[in-house]
């Protein structure tokens, strides 16, 4: 992996894919690495059972934050920032495993 510093260079501000390099921006550095390799192992029931509880997290979290007068109600009930509703949803989501009795309660969706 190959990293520069130097904010003058070409690849400043680039991130993506180009000819099999990854390039990425970390503060005031641009790094350049190979490609990820897609795993060969088959995922474990386990591995199925945490994807498939995380994508219903994504689409509980989507829906809330995808109405601002929800997200905002949202918000306020839990007294944080608007920003951070997406990421607390999926947080207690997760932790919760998706217990409806456990997980944080917000407010009904506004009409």
């Amino acid at each position: 992996m190959a990293y520069n510093k130097n904010p003058n260079n070409p690849l400043a501000g680039f991130s993506g894919k180009l000819n099999g390099v990854v390039i990425k921006q970390y503060k005031d550095k641009t790094v350049m690495a190979a490609l990820p390799r897609k795993s060969k192992k088959k995922p474990t029931a386990k591995k199925k059972a945490v994807n498939e509880l995380w994508a219903t997290a994504t689409l509980y979290a989507k829906t809330v934050v995808k109405n601002p007068d929800w997200k905002l109600a949202v918000a306020i009930a839990l007294k944080i920032e608007q920003g951070k509703v997406y990421s607390t949803l999926i947080s207690d989501f997760m932790k919760n495993k998706g217990d409806e009795k456990k997980i944080v309660k917000i407010p009904k969706r506004p009409a």
